[in-house]
């Protein structure tokens, strides 16, 4: 149970923000409210129900649904979100494949998602495929993204670093940002292509440009690890590393909180490094969570010995360590990460 939790707690973000989308575009085109037209009792009886029921400012869109596909993808979001109604994701599941059904690509994509993280139905990775490739066939790049992840952990189909990294350059090569980090980092590691650091950080600078969380983080490695310059350049791999960090990265936020711990921050202080190992380890990253267990044993940074904080912090570093699709990650712990002060 605790690895299926931390699987849902790096997966969330990414059907997140593909709901996000999709809520932009039934915005666009929900029908308005009727106005309320009669006696003054049954003006007061509406406004009364009104009070009592608010999930009821979803009306307007549920008599527009059958029509309209943005109408049918802005109440399948109310349902995901829970926004004016009880949240139920089989209901936005079934909605956002009724809109699908009429040709609207955000849902598809969405649909896609929803079976690939068992949101609303239980994880399918094959159907999850099945729903990308319809809208990575015309040219979508978030779907030939979620097409290259799922080549590239091997999930519904045999792990082929080769075939994700050609999918992740077509949706770079509409420069979406997620993919330009995901095939930097092949190229990076020579994981599926030829190893080209040069390329790699080409591709990470575009990401760079779009405030990109992930191609910040293998910019700011790079850096850190002297890829780029002579001698490894601490300043500016911490300067994108607190960017990565501010805008989600878990790894970052890891690095930073580290970075605060032992003294590289201009303002480096105790709590700060507990926050920032915290916000990690909420992201699920095994690295923060370990620390936080150290934390605990030895009532460190500030914080009171707590012993069962810190079994409860081992268990789920121990979990989230199974479900890890990568080798151990790299960070400022490594010694040939560390410059010499």
């Amino acid at each position: 149970m605790e690895a299926k939790r931390v699987k849902q707690m790096k997966r969330i973000p990414f059907v997140a923000l593909l709901v996000m989308g999709v809520a932009a575009l039934g915005t666009a085109g929900a029908a308005p409210a009727s106005t309320a037209k009669g006696k003054p009792a049954k003006a007061a009886a509406a406004k009364k129900t009104e009070r009592q029921e608010p999930e009821k400012a979803a009306e307007p869109v549920r008599e527009a649904a059958p029509q309209s596909p943005v109408a049918i993808n802005s109440m399948a979001t109310m349902y995901y979100k829970g926004q004016g109604v009880k949240q139920d994701y089989a209901k936005a599941l079934y909605l956002y494949k009724k809109a699908a059904a009429q040709g609207h690509m955000a849902s598809v994509i969405t649909v896609g998602a929803m079976y690939e993280y068992g949101q609303g139905t239980r994880a399918d990775y094959a159907v999850a495929m099945q729903w990308y490739q319809k809208a990575a066939d015309q040219g979508y790049a978030s779907a030939q993204k979620a097409i290259g992840d799922l080549y590239r952990l091997g999930h519904g189909v045999a792990r082929n670093e080769a075939t994700a990294a050609q999918w992740y350059k077509k949706a770079a090569d509409q420069n979406f940002a997620e993919a330009q980090c995901q095939l930097g980092y092949l190229t990076l590691r020579g994981r599926g292509v030829p190893a080209d650091p040069l390329k790699a950080r080409a591709l990470f600078e575009e990401g760079v440009q779009q405030n990109n969380a992930c191609s910040q983080h293998y910019l700011a490695f790079m850096y850190m690890s002297g890829m780029i310059t002579a001698l490894p350049d601490t300043k500016r791999a911490l300067e994108l590393d607190k960017l990565a960090a501010g805008n989600g990265n878990a790894e970052a936020q890891y690095n930073i909180g580290k970075a605060n711990e032992i003294g590289w921050m201009e303002y480096s202080t105790d709590r700060e490094a507990f926050s920032w190992y915290e916000h990690s380890a909420s992201r699920g990253y095994p690295l923060a969570m370990e620390r936080l267990a150290e934390v605990y044993e030895k009532g460190q940074l500030k914080q009171a010995e707590d012993p069962e904080k810190a079994a409860l912090w081992r268990e789920r570093a121990k979990a989230a360590w199974a479900a890890w699709p990568e080798p151990r990650p790299a960070s400022m712990d490594g010694v040939r990460f560390m410059p010499q002060k």
